[in-house]
């Protein structure tokens, strides 16, 4: 999908050279300490412009830890522990981006999200209700096997996404970014993270696939193929067939086969279907 250029107002003026210097002193003076992400808020607000900024830590199979969240719009994060780090998270761009060894950096919604994104059960189930228009995520790994999100976000308070320019003046901050990421996340380890939340060391996509179709056979008695649990997944991140075709490395016509096989498999017809069968399931990986 194409990214979005700002269409519904303009996009938010950043504040003065001036004011981005103060408020970057203040993070730096805040280093360590509790008032840390609210003062990187402040620096991302007067640098790009944002609404919304959500802070996450990932390792091994836990779910995601919310260090930090803080929005104008309560919609966004209404039900980001029910909803998001109760499975969810399981088909979001950034988590998938994630676990692909994605080098840090920061990356737009638009560059991640498969082709129907927006049409996926995901996507009008979940993130919709969240009212957030565009999504910007640095990518972060301060510490081996850690991976640290943040998550800047653009939602109906300003019903703004962040143009070009907003992606650029991003990109410049990475440096800067990574620096504070590594002194002030530096710390945390997997053990840490992992021990928190009760789950294993594993954490790559064939890991997740495999948890997923024992998960199924466990709870619904349903027993899925590799292929078609892979095809499951990516249905519900928001593959065309064609775009699960080139992540399979088949044809679009295989893919079809797939989810017919799928269906007929789980007793259902539709994707919405699919989605309300195995968010239960997603919940118990988390």
């Amino acid at each position: 999908m194409g990214c979005i250029s700002p269409e519904r107002g303009m996009d938010p003026v950043a504040g003065d050279a001036g004011d981005a210097g103060r408020r970057l002193g203040a993070v730096i003076a805040a280093l360590d300490g509790p008032g840390f992400a609210p003062c990187l808020s402040d620096w991302f607000g007067a640098c790009i412009g944002i609404d919304n900024l959500t802070v996450l830590v990932w390792a091994g199979n836990a779910p995601p830890r919310c260090l930090h969240r803080s929005a104008r719009e309560e919609s966004v994060h209404a039900s980001v522990d029910e909803i998001y780090c109760a499975g969810g998270y399981l088909l979001d761009p950034f988590f998938v981006l994630d676990r692909s060894e994605a080098p840090a950096g920061v990356y737009r919604l638009c560059d991640v999200a498969p082709d129907q994104f927006r049409s996926s059960e995901y996507y009008t189930s979940y993130y919709r209700d969240t009212k957030i228009v565009d999504e910007m995520v640095y990518v972060l790994r301060p510490a081996f096997g850690v991976s640290i999100h943040v998550c800047l976000g653009r939602d109906v308070t300003s019903d703004t996404p962040f143009s070009d320019a907003a992606y650029e003046t991003a990109m410049g901050l990475l440096p800067v970014v990574v620096a504070l990421a590594a002194r002030h996340w530096g710390h945390i380890t997997v053990d840490a993270v992992v021990s928190e939340s009760g789950q294993g060391a594993g954490s790559g996509m064939a890991d997740i696939t495999a948890r997923f179709s024992d998960r199924l056979k466990t709870l619904c008695g349903v027993v899925l193929t590799r292929r078609q649990s892979e095809t499951a997944l990516l249905i519900l991140r928001g593959h065309s067939s064609g775009s699960a075709a080139r992540m399979l490395g088949v044809s679009p016509q295989t893919v079809k086969v797939f989810r017919k096989q799928l269906y007929a498999r789980c007793a259902i017809s539709s994707q919405a279907e699919l989605f309300a069968m195995m968010m239960p399931i997603l919940a118990r990986l988390s």
